[in-house]
């Protein structure tokens, strides 16, 4: 006989059938601390890049963009705030907390990192896909936007 499991955790609500014997569910696909680490880093990169005008640079930095460097430029140039695109601080990225994907046939996670203009947060938002290939980290801007 098939029953619902609900487990919660910190970070997910995981919802699995199991059979009646089966005491324990799949665990979840977490971001271990070094591939974390790694993805700060990236963001950290990404967002200098941003600030620098760099934005040719910027899909190169993370491995790949779904935007172009014109598309990135247009969004940062026309925020409606008036002010300057700055580097968070560090401890904003130590709020990163990467949402995994399920089903996913690799490891992958979605991030939502705030950008600051004027040394404060704004509500324009730099959305990124983690994928672990083979030990390998590829961070994907997937969007810019205000949220």
């Amino acid at each position: 006989m098939k029953r619902m499991m609900i487990v919660m955790t910190e970070r997910v609500i995981v919802v699995t059938k199991t059979a009646a014997h089966e005491t324990s569910p799949p665990r979840a696909k977490f971001m271990n601390p070094e591939t974390l680490n790694e993805l700060k880093l990236v963001i950290r990169n990404i967002e200098e890049h941003l600030v620098d005008g760099n934005y040719k640079n910027v899909g190169s930095e993370s491995g790949k963009s779904n935007l172009t460097a014109e598309e990135i430029k247009t969004t940062i140039e026309k925020y409606p705030r008036n002010g300057k695109l700055t580097i968070s601080p560090l401890s904003e990225l130590d709020k990163t907390e990467p949402v995994e994907i399920k089903n996913s046939p690799i490891q992958s996670w979605f991030i939502d990192h705030q950008l600051w203009f004027d040394n404060r947060p704004s509500d324009l938002t730099l959305q990124l896909k983690a994928n672990l290939h083979a030990n390998k980290l590829e961070v994907v801007i997937e969007d810019i936007h205000i949220l």
